[in-house]
């Protein structure tokens, strides 16, 4: 018991002796910064997205796309949107795995095609001219995203102007 009680006094002298070899302990009062620490930038909305830009233009007779044919998963694409119809809806959807240009292409437009992939927020419709911007991400079952300009014929009939295929891949 009395060693316990010697090594225990000794830890305490020599814990003390360290702290007066560093300098005197500082107050509370004095390990207050003396200026106000500037704010920390908040985190980028792009963190962990990488990001690009193209241009749908529908002319009344053709869409077409000029923009990355491949991106890496995750882009954040923003669409510039450009018409000067009335009647169009531009369409950024994710499409199955497997599905060809010619079948993309050749989709009329009515009804919901088998290859586009409407769960989980990978369909985006935007009327008319104008701005929107799309998470394009690899999933299980879906590696490419259509591009198309859907043009409204009357309340049951609609023309599809497929103008890309954008590629995504896993870096």
């Amino acid at each position: 018991m009395r060693r316990i009680a010697t090594l225990l006094v000794a830890t305490v002298l020599l814990v003390a002796a360290c702290g007066t070899a560093a300098g005197p302990t500082p107050s509370p009062q004095s390990a207050r910064p003396t200026t106000t620490p500037s704010p920390t930038a908040a985190p980028s909305p792009t963190a962990g997205y990488s990001t690009a830009t193209a241009e749908v233009v529908f002319d009344g007779k053709s869409c077409t796309y000029r923009g990355p044919a491949v991106v890496p998963s995750v882009t954040r694409m923003t669409f510039d949107l450009r018409t000067s119809e009335s009647d169009v809806i531009f369409v950024v959807a994710a499409v199955v795995a497997g599905t060809t240009w010619e079948e993309y292409r050749n989709w009329n437009g009515s009804g919901s095609p088998p290859f586009i992939i409407v769960a989980g927020g990978t369909l985006v419709r935007h009327d008319g001219p104008g701005s929107a911007t799309v998470d394009l991400r690899d999933l299980a079952n879906a590696h490419a995203w259509g591009v198309s300009c859907v043009r409204h014929i009357d309340a049951a009939d609609q023309a599809n102007f497929a103008a890309a295929l954008i590629e995504v891949v896993n870096p």
